[in-house]
C-alpha cells in the first residue's frame, strides 16, 4: 500500500517536532539535576513574573482605549443632539431608530 507524499510529509514533520520537545524537556531536566530547582523556579518565575507585567500594561492600554472610546461616543451623541435644523432632526431621527 502506498502512503500519499503528503501524509509522510506531515508525519515527519509530526515527528521532527516531537524530537525538538523531547531535547527540550531533557535539557530541562539536565540543567535540573545539575543545578538544582532553585535555578529553574527562579528562572520560571522570572517568566512569569514578566507574562504578568506584560498582560498589565496590555489591560491599561485597552482601558485607555475604551475610555478614548466612550469620550468619542459621548462627544458624537453630543453632537448628534445638539445638531440644528433639518439635518439635526434627521440625524436625531436616524440615532433613535438605530438604537431602538
Amino acid at each position: 500500500m502506498d502512503v500519499p507524499a503528503v501524509l509522510t510529509g506531515e508525519n515527519d514533520a509530526e515527528i521532527a517536532r516531537l524530537r525538538r520537545e523531547l531535547a527540550e524537556a531533557q535539557a530541562r531536566l539536565r540543567e535540573i539535576e545539575e543545578k538544582g530547582t532553585d535555578v529553574y523556579s527562579a528562572r520560571k518565575i522570572e517568566s512569569l513574573l514578566e507574562a504578568a507585567q506584560i498582560a498589565r500594561g496590555q489591560a491599561f492600554d485597552a482601558s485607555l482605549a475604551r475610555n478614548r472610546a466612550e469620550g468619542e461616543l459621548r462627544a458624537l451623541q453630543r453632537a448628534i443632539m445638539e445638531g440644528r435644523g433639518p439635518s439635526g432632526w434627521l440625524l436625531r431621527r436616524a440615532a433613535r431608530r438605530v438604537l431602538a
